[in-house]
């Protein structure tokens, strides 16, 4: 019963996403935005090494790592950003506050299963221009998502 209310939440979920402002950037507003970093707390703490396999640990950038889970494994992260943007003769200070992963893996046996959603690039910028006498003003916020599913078998499994 547990697995199919995690299961409808996650579907909820990621159904109803968007991409949020995770950046107050004016760099941003060039191609698709600032690229985010795609890995969980485990990650980072490790400078971003993405090979670990753990029982008990979702690795979201290692997709063979989920055939090892023995436990069903929910993970979510999310950050703060509070920073001072300043030009010659002006300052303003800016925050942002963001999901960075939400993911599910599931043992199944001899395979795994995992599925979540997480930021892939992240827009929010506000530009202001007054040549030739005209007001521009450019506002975006946003970014693109990225919403998987992997599913792995164990190289210890015999068939």
């Amino acid at each position: 019963m547990l697995k199919q209310i995690i299961f409808a939440a996650m579907l909820i979920i990621t159904g109803v996403a968007t991409a949020q402002n995770g950046t107050t950037s004016p760099y941003s507003f060039f191609g698709i935005g600032e690229i985010k970093f795609k890995g969980t707390a485990e990650n980072r703490s490790m400078g971003g090494i993405n090979v670990f396999s753990d029982s008990i640990h979702l690795n979201i950038q290692n997709p063979a790592s989920v055939a090892n889970l023995k436990l069903v494994s929910f993970t979510s992260g999310g950050s703060y950003k509070y920073v001072n943007q300043q030009t010659e003769t002006d300052s303003q200070y800016a925050s942002a506050t963001t999901l960075d992963y939400l993911a599910l893996g599931i043992p199944m046996g001899k395979f795994g299963a995992s599925f979540g959603i997480l930021p892939f690039t992240s827009v929010g910028y506000k530009l202001e221009s007054d040549g030739d006498s005209s007001f521009t003003q450019y506002r975006g916020t946003g970014g693109m998502n990225k919403v998987f599913f992997v599913l792995g078998l164990s190289s210890n499994s015999k068939f």
